[in-house]
C-alpha cells in the first residue's frame, strides 16, 4: 500500500508541504512495516551499547546493519549513507576516548552509526518527496534538514526518533538520533545525554568535511570549537582525530557495506485449518466464544501498549473489531477512527493483514457522540470535511457506528460491516479497552508533539540569537565607522587643504613631490572614510522587479572588458534555470555586489579564474538563489569565518582594504536578502545569495 501522501492523485507531492503536520508524521511512519525488521539479537547489541558496563562495540556491527537493510532501496545512496554513518561512528568513538566529560565510546560509536537513520525511513516511505530532496541537495549545497522540512514537513531527526521507538531502541539512542543536530550549549536543565550529542555532532562535523559518504548537508556552521570546548578535548585532538578517520574507515569499511544482499523476506503467517464445528449446546457455545474473545482482547492490549502511533492503534482496534465484533462472512474489514486535534485518523484492516490508514480533515470539534446503532454516514454526518473522504475505503451507509467514549467526551469510534455479532457484554468490552487506549494514545501523541515543537523552537531561538548578535555587532561597527569617517573628514580637509597651498609655494622640486604625496595620501585616508559611510550608512534601496539575465548580462560584458588590463583571465559564464522568476530588488546594488564577487574571485586567483554565475528557485520558497562559483584557491576555516568583517582581508597588505564583502553583506541585507560562502582550500569558493522573488505577476 502507498504511504497516505504518495499516492497517484496529480499534484499530491507539491501540496504535502501544506497538509504535513507533526501528528501526520506518525501516520506516515505506520509504513515502516515496508522496512526489514531488525533482528532481535542486532536490537540486543545496540541497546548493549547504552549499558554503563558495556564493552567495545561489535566490529562487524555497522556491516551487519548495512546486511539487514540491503544495498539498495528508493533514491538514497545506501553505500554513501552507511559510509558516512561508520565515518561519524569512528569519529564518534575517537572523541569520546579523549573527552574529559565521561562518555562512553561504544555508545557514541553506535550512535555515531545511527545517527542518520531517519533518512532511511523517509526514502522508504516518502519515495517520491525524498527523491525531490535528494535532487535538491545534489549540487553539493544546502542543509538537507532544511529541505526536508521545506518538502515535507519535518526532517530525518523527528523520523528517526520514530524508527528508533519502532525498533524499542534505548532511550539513549533515540536522544541522540532525535537531538543530534539540536544546539547542546546552553543545553536544558538536566539533559543528561549532553555530552554524548555534543560528540556526536562534532563526529558529523568532521566526517561531512572530510567528504566522507553521503550526508547531504553542506553547510558548515563555527560551532566545532565551542563542541570541543564543552567536551573538554585537548588541545590538537579534534585534529588528531580527522587526520586519522580517512585510514580508519578504509579498514573498517567491511565488504558487507558495499555489497549486502538485502534480507531474505519474513514468512508470512500460516493459515491453520480450521476445525471441525463440535456439537455443543448453546449456552456452552456462547462461553467459548466469551473466551475466545477474551483471549482476542488480551492480544489487543499487548499490541495495543505496542502501537508506536495513532495510526497503527486505530489498525489494532479495527483488527480485534474485525475478529469479535463483525460478522464472520462480511466481504468488508470493520474499521476504527479518532479524533486529533483537528484532523480524524481512520484505520481499516483485519488481524495479521497491514491495513489501511486514512487522515481527513474534521469540519469541526466533534461534539457530543451520537447514539448507538447509527450507521455510519448518519453518525459522522458532521464530522468529515468532505463527507465522502473516505468512500473508497468503507461504505459509510452500510455500516453500524459503535462510538467510543472516555470520560465525557467522543474520542473515536468502530465501523462495522453490518450489526454487530457479539453480546452485548464482549461488545461493551471491546468499546470500553478502545476507548481507553485511543484517549491515553492522544493525550501522549499531543504530549509528544508538544515537546518535539519545543525542541524545534529552541533550536529556531538559538539560531536567531545568533543572528541577532552578529546583528548587533554590525550596527556597533556602523556606527563606530560612521562616527570615525566624520571626524576623520575635517582634519584631512585642512590637511589636503594646506599641503596643496604648500605645493604653490615650495621653491624646489623634492619639496613640491613631498606637498603633492602629503595631498595624495589624504586623498586615500578620504576614499578610506568614504568606504566606512557607505558601509555604515548604505544608500537605502529602490526595490524594482528585474530578471536575473538582466542582473548578470551586464557583468559579462564588463569582466571582458577589464579583462585585457586589470583582471586577465577571467571568464564569466552565466547559468539560469528555467523558469526562475525575477527578484525584486534594487538592479544596481545587487549588479555592485555581483562585480565585488567576480573581482575577489580574480584577485584572489592570481591567474586565470572561471566563474560561474547561477540561478535558481529556491524549492518551497518564494526567493530565488544565486550562486558565484569559482574555481580558485578556496579559503580556510579562519578566512572563511572572517570573510565579511570589516578591514578583514586575506590577501597581502596594500592590496585591498577588506570591505568589498562586509559592504556587499549591508547591501544584500537591505534588500531583504542573505548572504553566505562556502569554500575548501583548493576547491574554489561559491558565494550564495538569497533574494526575494518579485512574484508571478512581474515581467521579466
Amino acid at each position: 500500500m502507498a504511504p497516505p501522501s504518495e499516492t497517484a492523485e496529480p499534484n499530491r507531492s507539491d501540496l504535502l508541504a501544506e497538509k504535513v503536520r507533526l501528528q501526520q508524521l506518525d501516520l506516515l511512519m505506520g509504513q515502516l512495516k515496508a522496512l526489514p525488521a531488525l533482528p532481535a539479537e542486532l536490537v540486543r547489541s545496540l541497546n548493549a551499547a547504552a549499558d554503563p558496563n558495556a564493552g567495545a562495540a561489535p566490529p562487524a556491527l555497522a556491516a551487519r546493519l548495512a546486511e539487514a537493510f540491503g544495498p539498495t532501496g528508493g533514491t538514497l545512496d545506501r553505500q554513501g549513507f552507511w559510509r558516512h554513518g561508520l565515518a561519524v561512528a569512528l569519529a564518534a568513538e575517537r572523541i569520546a576516548g579523549s573527552a574529559a566529560r565521561p562518555i562512553s565510546a561504544p555508545l557514541a560509536f553506535v550512535c555515531g552509526l545511527l545517527h542518520d537513520v531517519g533518512k532511511i525511513a523517509l526514502d522508504v516511505c516518502l519515495p517520491k518527496s525524498y527523491a525531490r530532496v535528494l535532487a535538491s541537495v545534489a549540487g553539493g549545497r544546502g542543509n538537507i534538514a532544511e529541505v526536508e522540512r521545506r518538502v515535507i514537513g519535518f526532517d530525518h531527526t523527528l523520523a528517526g526518533r520514530r524508527l528508533a521507538r519502532h525498533w524499542r531502541l534505548a532511550d539513549r539512542l533515540e536522544q541522540a538520533i532525535w537531538l543530534h543536530h539540536q544546539p547542546v550549549q546552553p543545553g536544558p536543565a538536566g539533559l543528561e545525554g549532553a555530552p554524548l550529542i555534543a560528540a556526536v555532532q562534532l563526529a558529523d562535523d568532521l566526517a561531512r568535511r572530510k567528504r566522507l559518504g553521503f550526508s547531504g548537508n553542506h553547510v558548515f556552521g563555527a560551532g566545532g570549537e565551542a563542541l570541543a570546548e564543552l567536551l573538554g578535548l585537548p588541545g590538537g585532538a579534534v585534529e588528531e582525530v580527522a587526520e586519522a578517520l580517512t585510514d580508519r574507515i578504509a579498514r573498517r569499511h567491511r565488504p558487507a557495506i558495499d555489497s549486502a544482499a538485502p534480507p531474505a523476506p519474513a514468512p508470512g503467517p500460516k493459515v491453520g485449518a480450521s476445525e471441525p464445528a463440535k456439537p455443543l449446546a448453546d449456552d456452552l457455545r456462547g462461553l467459548r466464544q466469551r473466551a475466545d474473545a477474551l483471549g482476542e482482547l488480551c492480544d489487543f492490549l499487548a499490541r495495543a501498549g505496542e502501537a508506536a502511533d495513532l495510526g497503527q492503534l486505530c489498525r489494532e482496534v479495527a483488527a480485534v473489531a474485525s475478529t469479535v465484533l463483525a460478522p464472520a462472512d462480511a466481504a468488508r474489514p470493520a474499521a476504527a477512527f479518532c479524533f486529533c486535534d483537528e484532523n480524524v485518523i481512520l484505520a481499516a484492516g483485519r488481524a495479521g493483514e497491514a491495513g489501511t490508514v486514512r487522515l481527513s480533515p474534521a469540519a469541526g470539534a466533534p461534539g457530543a457522540a451520537p447514539d448507538d446503532g447509527l450507521s455510519g454516514a448518519e453518525a459522522l454526518a458532521n464530522v468529515l470535511d468532505p463527507p465522502d473522504a473516505w468512500s473508497d475505503l468503507i461504505d459509510l451507509n452500510a455500516c453500524t457506528c459503535l462510538p467510543l467514549e472516555a470520560e465525557g467526551g467522543w474520542v473515536g469510534g468502530i465501523l462495522l460491516p453490518g450489526r454487530p455479532t457479539a453480546d452485548g457484554t464482549v461488545r461493551e468490552a471491546v468499546r470500553e479497552l478502545a476507548a481507553f487506549a485511543l484517549a491515553a494514545a492522544v493525550e501522549r501523541d499531543l504530549a509528544q508533539r508538544l515537546g518535539e515543537q519545543l525542541a524545534l523552537s529552541r533550536q529556531t531561538l538559538a539560531e536567531t540569537r545568533e543572528a541577532m548578535a552578529q546583528m548587533q555587532l554590525f550596527e556597533a561597527v556602523a556606527e563606530m565607522a560612521a562616527g570615525a569617517a566624520h571626524e576623520l573628514n575635517n582634519p584631512l580637509a585642512v590637511i589636503s587643504g594646506r599641503a596643496q597651498i604648500l605645493a604653490q609655494k615650495v621653491r624646489t622640486k623634492a619639496q613640491r613631490q613631498m606637498a603633492e604625496l602629503i595631498v595624495g595620501e589624504a586623498e586615500k585616508i578620504a576614499e578610506i572614510a568614504g568606504d566606512l559611510l557607505d558601509f555604515a550608512r548604505p544608500a537605502p534601496p529602490s526595490p524594482a522587479a528585474v530578471s536575473v539575465e538582466k542582473l548578470f548580462g551586464p557583468l559579462r560584458k564588463a569582466f571582458r572588458r577589464r579583462g585585457k588590463a586589470k583582471t586577465p583571465g577571467v571568464r564569466v559564464d552565466i547559468a539560469v534555470e528555467p523558469g526562475c522568476p525575477p527578484v525584486r530588488a534594487d538592479a544596481k546594488q545587487v549588479q555592485d555586489v555581483l562585480a565585488e564577487l567576480v573581482r575577489n574571485a580574480a584577485e584572489a586567483a592570481d591567474g586565470p579564474v572561471n566563474v560561474r554565475l547561477e540561478a535558481r528557485r529556491q524549492d518551497g520558497a518564494d526567493s530565488v538563489l544565486i550562486a558565484v562559483r569559482d574555481n580558485g584557491p578556496g579559503m580556510d576555516r579562519p578566512t572563511r569565518a572572517s570573510a565579511f568583517t570589516p578591514f578583514f582581508s586575506g590577501r597581502a597588505a596594500g592590496r585591498g582594504r577588506g570591505m568589498g564583502l562586509a559592504r556587499a553583506q549591508r547591501r544584500v541585507q537591505a534588500n531583504g536578502g542573505r548572504i553566505w560562502i562556502e569554500s575548501r582550500p583548493g576547491s574554489g569558493t561559491t558565494v550564495f545569495l538569497e533574494l526575494p522573488a518579485a512574484g508571478k505577476q512581474a515581467g521579466k
